[in-house]
């Protein structure tokens, strides 16, 4: 309960400040974060939490990305995404935080694929099917981590099912518009770069 409500204060705090997100970074919390996580790995709750509050603190920030990445925390993401298939809360929160985690660098993207990331956020997408939040948050996962100069993310997700999944996301909430916006967006993004693989 303390390292639930531990992440889930540092959530909140780091949500939409960038001040407060660096004064976190800078007093050691995204290893506590992390260190929460592996701590209570059979917990939603705190793996909810914790998926949060990197969410939040990789928010438009490449420092704190790579001080995310060197602390385990990409791996940290795709653990409780792998512990918790059941929860839409813990896949929802997985995904968000995979998709700001995928910002801006080609290295941390590439780090997200070699960590089972890919597959993590299609498992989700498959799970929680009548999740619109998963469905948003897979598809701009996705989205970023396709987003790169290179192809091989993009054929990976085509090849994990994303392609399908992302399709599947606009099916079941043809009238959600974040869904289609950011399901959209994948598609643009991933589409041009299958070539002859598509």
């Amino acid at each position: 309960a303390v390292q639930e409500k531990g992440c889930g204060a540092l959530n909140n705090l780091a949500y939409n400040s960038d001040e407060h997100q660096a004064a976190i970074a800078a007093a050691g919390g995204i290893a506590a974060v992390v260190r929460a996580m592996g701590a209570h790995a059979g917990s939603a709750a705190v793996q909810e939490k914790g998926c949060g509050a990197l969410n939040n603190l990789a928010y438009n920030s490449d420092a704190r990305r790579a001080a995310i990445a060197a602390a385990g925390g990409i791996a940290a993401v795709v653990r409780a995404m792998g512990a918790h298939v059941g929860s839409a809360a813990v896949q929802a929160s997985g995904c968000a935080a995979l998709s700001n985690l995928a910002g801006g660098s080609d290295e941390h993207k590439a780090a997200i694929a070699a960590a089972g990331g890919i597959a993590a956020v299609v498992r989700a997408l498959g799970a929680h099917a009548g999740s619109a939040a998963v469905q948003q948050y897979g598809c701009t996962a996705l989205w970023s981590i396709a987003n790169t100069t290179s192809k091989d993310n993009a054929v990976a997700i085509q090849q994990a099912g994303g392609v399908k999944a992302i399709a599947n996301a606009t099916k079941a909430f043809p009238s959600d518009a974040e869904v289609r916006r950011t399901a959209d967006g994948a598609m643009k993004v991933i589409k041009p770069k299958l070539g002859r693989f598509r």
